[in-house]
């Protein structure tokens, strides 16, 4: 897989057990050779009675969530160009392998209110993407700060920051 291209990678359905009054960490192996060197992609899942559907929310790009076939409900991208990354609230299966690498649930606690998961997104301090210190891990971990979620950290998870430096950070 490390030579095919990402759209041609598989996006089978993984069963999970999941509760609709809980939000779940969930992570995959990234795609090709960043997967193969230790990378992982994360994201948090969590039903929205608002929308009657489970949501998807993540730092990723416009251009991966329509080949992943997920309405977009929130988009926080402020370019036109449908690679950059930014974070984004979808309704992607949750369960669907990342690009031929199968997902697994990390952790996972009581819900939160879906305004709340968009507030957070709102504030997220960051508008660009560097792979290895400010990337889809680093977005989890901010809303494991701003959500006060009590979930523990996967380890393997290049970018993710503690509660100390989101505090510094943003409290500024």
């Amino acid at each position: 897989m490390i030579f095919k291209h990402w759209k041609y990678c598989s996006q089978n359905l993984i069963p999970m057990t999941v509760d609709k009054s809980r939000i779940y960490y969930i992570q995959s192996q990234a795609w090709a050779l960043k997967g193969y060197l230790g990378g992982t992609h994360s994201w948090f899942a969590f039903f929205n009675e608002q929308h009657d559907a489970w949501c998807v929310v993540e730092y990723t790009d416009r251009e991966t969530l329509y080949y992943q076939d997920g309405q977009i409900l929130y988009d926080k991208n402020i370019s036109t160009d449908d690679t950059f990354r930014a974070p984004y609230i979808s309704t992607r299966s949750y369960n669907a392998e990342w690009f031929g690498h199968s997902p697994y649930i990390i952790d996972s606690c009581p819900t939160v209110s879906y305004k709340s998961v968009v507030d957070a997104c709102d504030n997220f301090p960051y508008n660009e993407f560097r792979l290895l210190d400010l990337n889809c891990n680093t977005f989890t971990s901010y809303l494991c700060w701003k959500l006060d979620l009590n979930l523990k950290r996967p380890i393997r998870s290049i970018g993710f920051k503690n509660k100390k430096y989101w505090k510094e950070t943003c409290l500024k």
